[in-house]
């Protein structure tokens, strides 16, 4: 066993989300300790206090210190939009004052003072991938280009300074795609001048027991010095599907107006694995869009069979796999199912508990986030932006619980990479 399960493994997550991380180390029994996360967003940052943290009090200061001390570190600023989403309402501004403290949060990672940080043995870095990912702005992510996804560099100087062990990192598949290959090997070089050997897989989420399709690449670093290799898990089988993840009542507001697609009844395919929904999915999607460019779709719908759900006729896919989902946020953006009603059906959006389901986050986390007062847009975002889980969870038995791993290490040196 490559983890000693007496000691309490140390953690400090960036770009920390709700904490998908935390959640997978949680689910597999893995003793830790959250010793800091770099967060900026209000949602995330509420959301994630609600689900991670002992709910303890913490002494609130005044509004204007409150005030001072969040906006130092950017908490609360929108770096898509450039305005400040700062609570003016006090119990609101107290709210997230307190989350933020209750989490150890060092905000932007720009203005984190690396000598200042505590110990830790794991660092994890999903860092923006606006920039990088296919269906974002494709600005790429050099260093000082001040995109969102060059805040890949600022974890140079940390980990540099505090050489955890594991480093781990997730983003999306076209990172290694011909226009950011480059910095993708330059990223493996300096870890590798810090002393890390570099593992990385594109694993889809889907071979982890979550019908969604959303491949991502997963990078883990270990330290040299550590003796220690990694092999990535082996696929599994899909057992679980779509169908088995629905909500039995959904509400009228999540159904598309019959209007929209009742001349397109009869044309459309089933599929078993949907196209990747990208990240310009909120700019709205259409039938003839999902048909004609195969893109901005609805789930895919094999064979049908009857699933349950007897009291009102529902007839579901048995067989069918979400698209990946993703940040955009308006009712457009997301993916649609169809639902067979007496020999119809009806389309309608997924929910917000279904989206979250589908990264393989517990429903009462979900419960957590909405009652601490994420709106559904806010919390259709937070599933776009996690990572799926279950799959985090075979990483990470892979790296702390495997003795012997099966001739599948996927571990290829950087430089022979970069010659062949």
């Amino acid at each position: 066993m490559f983890f000693d399960t007496n000691k309490i493994l140390k953690v400090f997550t960036t770009f920390s989300g709700i904490g998908s991380a935390e959640m997978a180390l949680k689910n597999i029994g893995i003793s830790h300790e959250i010793v800091g996360i770099s967060e900026v967003d209000k949602y995330a940052i509420l959301a994630y206090d609600a689900i991670h943290n002992k709910q303890n009090n913490i002494t609130t200061p005044n509004k204007e210190t409150m005030l001072s001390e969040l906006k130092e570190v950017n908490i609360g600023y929108n770096f898509t939009t450039g305005k400040s989403e700062m609570p003016t309402n006090i119990s609101e501004l107290e709210k997230l004052y307190v989350a933020h403290k209750r989490s150890n949060n060092f905000g932007d990672i720009t203005l984190i003072d690396e000598k200042s940080l505590p110990d830790f043995d794991m660092f994890t870095y999903s860092f923006p991938c606006r920039d990088i990912s296919v269906a974002g702005k494709m600005m790429g992510f050099d260093r000082n280009s001040n995109t969102k996804s060059s805040l890949l560099w600022e974890c140079e100087r940390i980990i540099k300074e505090k050489k955890p062990k594991y480093l781990i990192m997730e983003n999306v598949k076209n990172i290694i795609g011909k226009t950011n290959i480059n910095n993708f090997f330059k990223w493996i070089s300096i870890l590798n001048s810090l002393g890390y050997n570099s593992y990385w897989k594109v694993l889809n989420s889907s071979n982890f027991g979550v019908p969604q399709n959303r491949e991502r690449v997963i990078m883990i670093s270990i330290l040299k010095s550590a003796n220690q290799t990694y092999s990535f898990p082996l696929n599994k089988k899909l057992n679980t599907y779509m169908c088995d993840l629905l909500e039995n009542e959904v509400g009228d507001k999540y159904f598309i107006k019959e209007s929209k697609y009742k001349h397109l009844k009869n044309n459309l395919p089933h599929q078993k694995i949907s196209y990747c929904i990208d990240a310009s999915y909120y700019k709205g999607t259409s039938l003839n869009g999902f048909l004609n460019k195969k893109r901005r779709q609805l789930v895919q719908i094999g064979k049908l069979i009857q699933k349950g759900f007897e009291s009102n006729k529902r007839i579901y896919s048995s067989d069918g796999l979400c698209p990946t989902l993703i940040t955009g946020n308006s009712g457009n953006s997301l993916p649609k199912i169809k639902v067979e009603e007496d020999n119809d059906f009806r389309i309608r959006r997924l929910t917000p508990k279904e989206c979250w389901r589908l990264m393989g986050y517990k429903d009462e986390d979900f419960q957590k986030a909405k009652d601490v007062g994420l709106s559904d847009t806010k919390l259709y975002e937070r599933a776009g932006r996690g990572i799926v889980v279950p799959m985090l969870e075979e990483v990470f038995k892979s790296l702390f619980y495997k003795e012997e791993n099966p001739a599948h290490n996927e571990y290829i040196d950087f430089f022979e990479q970069k010659d062949n």
